[in-house]
């Protein structure tokens, strides 16, 4: 940890000696010296409503990129080198207890293509795919996996489909669901440019015994405009998808581009609609929502979620023909799963100074507030989680969100190219359970760095009944009690950063901490790489260099 250097005030003066002045500037000294150490040890002494406690360092064979969960004692982590490592933490001591290399398993003589590893009620379990050229298909295996890392027994085949290229071989997905009970395959089969739209799922029990699939369905949309997000099951094993559909392209397409920008200026400038596709194993129909806002406005953005009626709960963002794309307020609706129709919509703007606040970030305070008054919003908001409420209320949380890549080219020809990731406010919404949204917080931070995947941005959140905490890595200097402008400072490295609690009470309230355990340990956290592992307990690993470590984060 650097203390401020006060050398400059006790430079040798260049005029004659005057006492009155060098007793002056040592009480600027002896001043300045309080408000650092009173800065420091408010960042090291403050009380948190969480318990952090740190493991040893160890040096890992290759990057860690993943907790794979908890069996017993051992905290499982997954690396990479010039293969898949296993390695172990021992929970009590958060210290490193041993590393393997894991073999991939063989189809057909060859290796399969690694997926992912995943803890399966106490077992690990190993996801890998395999195309077959000879055969024209493409498989999905799993293969149980001992926790020292050895395969065991045969590979399992999940699933299959028909791919004739293999630059075309469709796609599987997976969703571990209700902690390890129930795993959760999505099959989307090969591009057809003139096809329609198709999937597939399969639900299986934690012995990969299929409960549930379905054939293969086709939607009344052709494929090349139409585009599957996220999937979802709940407790009655429903499943919901989300959809995009490319309305521009296709009215474009079929009627020409002048009737398609009529169409669009008529849904307030969008040149997409949004879809919520379920589907019931029980009586296997297939049913589609459409979600909708008023002539004037338009989504941009939405996630969603079940209650426990089965209703259809929709938080988004949307915007108007003069935001060009970008989010000017937030939105929430309800879809009656019986009737398919909207129960109610809710819309909240949001307020101009925060959108000046943001787009100051990029531009002048003129030009942000210029952009303003021309209707400009925020763009690039990622919804990431949410949360039903025991009152039926709804939380959403999310963040500012972006990858761009910048290109220059010199007087001799050569371009280079840079990719930037920024990785900027924390936002949290709270819905009443009659669908209003009662208030919208933010959590103020910048993240913005070079051609390193956002390696140690974004943030990870634990929650109790009544509070979020939110912990990132942030710029001390927008700690200093000197500062008085709303500019953010970026996260730099490990000298200049420590972490952030930021905690969002059940009003709204935001409040922050700054503690500096890492920065005296010289290492950074890893948010993204981080797990939980009870309701009120979590892991995130912390990295500089080579050394990295665990930290178990817990409330209190």
């Amino acid at each position: 940890m650097r203390l401020f250097v006060l050398k400059n005030y006790f430079r040798a003066p260049t005029a004659k000696y005057n006492p009155q002045t060098q007793l002056l500037i040592m009480k600027k000294a002896i001043i300045l010296f309080i408000t650092c150490c009173l800065f420091i040890s408010n960042a090291f002494s403050q009380s948190s409503d969480l318990d952090m406690r740190y493991g040893a360092e160890f040096n890992p064979q290759g990057t860690i990129n993943a907790f794979i969960g908890q069996i017993g004692n051992t905290i499982f982590v997954q690396s990479y080198r010039k293969g898949i490592i296993l390695g172990g933490v021992d929970a009590t001591t958060l210290s490193q207890s041993f590393e393997n290399e894991v073999s991939l398993p063989l189809y057909n003589g060859k290796e399969v293509n690694f997926k992912r590893i995943d803890v399966i009620e106490d077992e690990l379990i190993m996801f890998c795919t395999y195309y077959d050229k000879k055969a024209d298909k493409n498989y999905l295996f799993a293969q149980r996996v001992s926790q020292s890392g050895k395969l065991q027994g045969d590979l399992i085949t999940l699933d299959e489909m028909t791919a004739e290229k293999k630059n075309n071989r469709g796609a599987f997905d997976i969703s571990i669901e209700d902690d390890g009970k129930r795993i959760l395959l999505f099959r989307n089969p090969p591009f057809e440019k003139y096809g329609k739209e198709k999937f597939a799922f399969k639900l299986l029990d934690k012995n990969l015994k299929e409960i549930w699939s379905n054939e293969e369905l086709e939607l009344p949309y052709p494929d090349r405009y139409f585009s599957l997000g996220d999937f979802f099951i709940d407790n009655n094993d429903m499943l919901y998808v989300t959809a995009t559909f490319d309305d521009f392209r296709a009215t474009k397409e079929s009627d020409g581009r002048k009737k398609a920008k009529e169409e669009a200026e008529a849904r307030g400038g969008s040149y997409f609609s949004y879809k919520i596709i379920s589907y019931n194993p029980k009586d296997k129909k297939v049913k589609d929502y459409a979600v909708e806002l008023d002539n004037n406005n338009k989504i941009v953005n939405l996630g969603y979620n079940v209650d426990v009626n089965g209703d259809i709960n929709i938080c988004g963002l949307y915007g108007n023909e003069d935001s060009r794309g970008s989010a000017i307020g937030l939105f929430f609706t309800k879809i009656n799963h019986e009737s398919r129709k909207t129960d109610r919509l809710s819309l909240k703007p949001f307020d101009k100074d925060w959108i000046e606040d943001y787009l100051g970030l990029f531009l002048s305070d003129k030009k942000a507030a210029k952009r303003v008054d021309k209707g400009e919003g925020i763009r690039h908001l990622s919804l990431d989680s949410f949360i039903n409420r025991e009152d039926g209320g709804l939380v959403v949380i999310g963040e500012i969100y972006n990858v761009y890549t910048v290109c220059t080219t010199d007087s001799k020809g050569v371009t280079r190219c840079s990719t930037h990731y920024v990785y900027g406010t924390i936002f949290v919404i709270n819905v009443t359970n009659s669908g209003n949204i009662d208030w919208f917080a933010t959590v103020p931070k910048l993240q913005h760095t070079v051609n390193d995947g956002g390696f140690y941005s974004s943030y990870a959140m634990v929650n109790s009944e009544n509070s979020f905490y939110f912990i990132y890595n942030d710029n001390i200097k927008n700690y200093d009690p000197k500062k008085k402008d709303k500019k953010l400072y970026n996260m730099a490295g490990v000298k200049k950063s420590g972490t952030t609690i930021a905690k969002v009470t059940a009003d709204g309230k935001v409040t922050k901490e700054l503690n500096l355990k890492m920065q005296s340990e010289k290492m950074m956290l890893r948010p993204k790489v981080s797990q939980d592992l009870t309701k009120d307990k979590m892991v995130i690993l912390a990295k500089y260099g080579k050394k990295e470590r665990v930290m178990e984060v817990k409330l209190k």
